[in-house]
């Protein structure tokens, strides 16, 4: 029996770019042989993902998964070459998987997450689990990106996706009274506002969030529009236009999805009233595919 050392498990993964554990177990069971063990995995189709890997990935799926305290939330991103594999079943769970494990461990990047154990099998890191799906699917697929949320008693979080996984966000939610987070008013205010970050797709939360060199090139295209005027015209003119830009890019100032008489900013105070406490959205994440 020929002992399977540790560079011979290493040169089949760089043949093959399969898992150390599936590349190990082919070894031992062809002896050692490399081009045994190569014949070995490609009938289990794992070394298919190894022909696979520079095949462009334009479809996939978002996921989102919030725990059940509200204080993690998740947000990921997959790629497929095709939309047929993004619908697929073993695909879709796999992602479902990766967000779950996300949630957990909650890695600061989508490298961290490849190294770290695989959640769902221990024995497995992420990418070993994402090369053996490569090999089931014979697609290529890409973990993209990645964000994860958390918050403290006095916060929350909630997710939402739009069109089956085309569109995904979280957003993070801060009240006065760690108590306010358990209300069912909030929990749906916090949908709405996913709801509406989904439809509306704002870049920022506030006025006050917008870098001040992104604000002053905004003025010079707006001046530029109206060149010629007097320059006490011009100013009133800009002011006006940028309120205008605010409400497109700004989530309270954006007209409410739900009751586009009302702001997002109109919206909050109302809730904020009903149930006695002062609600302020921290942050928000949106991720549309392929972006």
């Amino acid at each position: 029996m020929v002992e399977i050392t540790a560079k011979m498990v290493k040169e089949l993964r760089d043949k093959t770019n399969v898992g150390m554990m599936d590349c190990k177990a082919a070894l031992i069971e062809a002896n050692g042989d490399m081009e045994k063990s190569i014949e070995i995995l490609r009938k289990k189709g794992l070394a298919v993902a190894a022909k696979r890997s520079g095949k462009e990935t334009k479809e996939g799926v978002i996921a989102a998964l919030v725990s059940p305290d509200a204080r993690v939330g998740a947000l990921v991103e997959v790629n497929s070459e095709t939309d047929f594999v993004a619908r697929n079943e073993i695909f879709r769970t796999f992602v479902a998987n990766i967000v779950e494990h996300i949630m957990l461990k909650k890695p600061k990047n989508v490298e961290e997450l490849l190294s770290q154990k695989f959640v769902k099998n221990d024995s497995l890191t992420v990418q070993e689990a994402l090369t053996e799906l490569m090999g089931k699917i014979g697609e290529n697929i890409k973990i993209r990106r990645l964000e994860v949320l958390c918050s403290d008693e006095k916060g929350a979080i909630a997710d939402y996706i739009h069109m089956g996984g085309k569109i995904g966000v979280l957003i993070k939610v801060g009240f006065g009274n760690e108590a306010t987070g358990n209300l069912s008013e909030v929990r749906e205010f916090m949908k709405n506002l996913c709801m509406q970050i989904a439809a509306s797709s704002p870049l920022f939360i506030r006025e006050s969030d917008i870098p001040a060199q992104v604000l002053e090139k905004e003025k010079e295209i707006q001046k530029a529009q109206i060149k010629g005027k007097p320059d006490n015209i011009v100013d009133k003119i800009v002011e006006g236009k940028m309120k205008k830009y605010y409400s497109e890019v700004c989530l309270i100032h954006q007209p409410y999805v739900k009751e586009q008489k009302m702001s997002v900013k109109d919206y909050i105070s109302s809730v904020s009233k009903a149930v006695n406490d002062n609600i302020d959205v921290v942050c928000f994440i949106r991720f549309m595919l392929g972006e």
